[in-house]
């Protein structure tokens, strides 16, 4: 890693990127937050493997670049905003997703681990409960 570069939220930030963006924010004073999010996952290549931006990281590098005094981004705009009481998602539970109890042991010890895709509608609905309920995006 390059000297003074720092990683926030999976992404590398650097003297660099921070110029970069403090020069997105000066020459596109009108972009909202998501377009200066969106606009620098793009030119920085914050991607991904799916090739999507990194949306939630860059977000949050941005906090973290605005609470250090970095860079000024653009203030949340109320029609934007979520208005009234969010509802609580509820974790997705099924007769196969029991509590258990974690997983203390070496690697090697677990032994051969296979993956394979999802066949079948059951199958499809026990990945989608198991990423609604572990995954930290849902």
């Amino acid at each position: 890693m390059a000297k003074g570069v720092r990683v926030v939220a999976g992404v590398g930030i650097g003297p660099e990127e921070i110029a970069y963006v403090r020069s997105v924010v000066r020459c596109f004073p009108g972009l909202s937050r998501h377009e200066l999010t969106a606009t620098v996952c793009e030119h920085l290549g914050w991607l991904t493997v799916a090739g999507q931006p990194k949306m939630g990281a860059a977000t949050k590098v941005l906090a973290w670049l605005e609470e250090a005094g970095e860079v000024e981004v653009p203030a949340l705009q109320s029609r934007y905003s979520h208005r009234g009481a969010r509802r609580a998602v509820q974790a997705p539970t099924g007769p196969w997703m029991l509590p258990q109890r974690p997983v203390r042991c070496e690697l090697p010890q677990l032994g051969p681990v296979r993956l394979r895709w999802a066949a079948g509608a059951e199958e499809q609905a026990r990945w989608n409960e198991a990423m609604g309920r572990f995954h930290p995006l849902g």
